[in-house]
């Protein structure tokens, strides 16, 4: 966030001094080499956590040693130095290609049908970072060229980075995970995770779900929501949804429906002539019986009092 910010203030200062300070100009100059870096530290966070370490920042190591060389005799673009900067972006598009391409997959899946998790919205991020790029070689190579632009044209490019900005800033107070990589120490013996739970994790996770639910009936709680299970379970709400969507295969209300007709049917094949059919759809969690009714016809095939017949005329 704070190198997105460099062409903000860079605007600003040509707005308000008349001039651009000679440490902003080298900097926005070089910050082409920033977004490559950045978008790969962010794409291993996600995909890779195992490669997160010291080591990794060092691929910001071009941009300081470019940035020093600009600063320390000229920010001005020439013919010659713009052939590192196209190999070095080139490179890191490449890298961040594959990366993308071996998750491929995945990525399709969660946009698809996972909208609401961490990992849909980070490639915002990743297309925001993209688009920048993007723009600034067609700047570089304008400039060049001996093209030059309009101040109206600067002015509404950096107020569309503003907005980029805002909104990249609220989906981080909203999905923190993604760029601070939060471990979560509540649960399975204090095991470290991340947002790309290992298998094992995750089918740990799974099962400890499962046995909340059985355990405690909690499906039966017509008043349960997302966040009264993750702390049953004792992990995060994002944590969760994002076990239930990625690796369950399922949502949340999916899952306790599931979980709400089977006691349903427990309790139509043992029914007490005190209990209705209602009853019986209030008492197993449903609140809502145009909802229970869809969904035992979705499971069975027939209406709950055909299955009550049924199950009676079988005894």
């Amino acid at each position: 966030m704070l190198f997105l910010q460099i062409p903000t203030l860079s605007a600003y200062c040509q707005l308000a001094l008349k001039e651009i300070p000679f440490l902003l100009l080298a900097a926005s100059q070089c910050l082409i080499l920033v977004y490559g870096p950045i978008t790969y530290l962010l794409l291993c966070t996600v995909f890779k956590p195992e490669k997160i370490n010291r080591l990794i920042y060092l691929h910001f190591l071009p941009f300081i040693v470019i940035y020093a060389l600009k600063f320390s005799f000229s920010p001005e673009y020439t013919v010659y130095a713009w052939f590192p900067f196209v190999g070095l972006v080139l490179l890191y598009l490449c890298i961040n290609t594959v990366i993308l391409v071996q998750e491929r997959q995945q990525l399709t899946t969660l946009h698809q049908q996972y909208g609401n998790t961490a990992f849909y919205w980070f490639i915002f991020i990743v297309a925001g970072i993209g688009a920048l790029t993007l723009y600034d070689i067609v700047i570089i190579s304008l400039y060049l060229k001996g093209v030059y632009l309009s101040p109206a044209w600067w002015y509404s490019m950096t107020l569309a980075l503003c907005g980029y900005l805002l909104m990249a800033s609220a989906f981080s107070i909203w999905r923190p995970e993604i760029f601070y990589n939060i471990r979560c120490k509540k649960h399975l013996n204090n095991k470290v995770k991340t947002l790309k739970l290992q298998a094992s994790v995750a089918s740990e996770l799974t099962q400890k779900i499962h046995e909340t639910l059985q355990e405690y009936e909690l499906f039966k709680d017509n008043e349960l929501t997302l966040l009264k299970l993750a702390k049953a379970v004792g992990v995060s709400s994002h944590l969760l949804s994002e076990v239930l969507n990625v690796h369950m295969k399922t949502s949340f209300y999916e899952l306790l429906n599931h979980y709400r007709l089977t006691s349903a049917l427990d309790m139509l094949e043992n029914k007490p002539q005190s209990l209705s059919i209602i009853d019986i759809a209030f008492s197993a969690g449903f609140n809502n019986k145009n909802t229970f009714y869809r969904v035992f016809k979705e499971r069975t095939g027939v209406t709950p009092s055909t299955y009550l017949s049924n199950t009676q005329r079988a005894v």
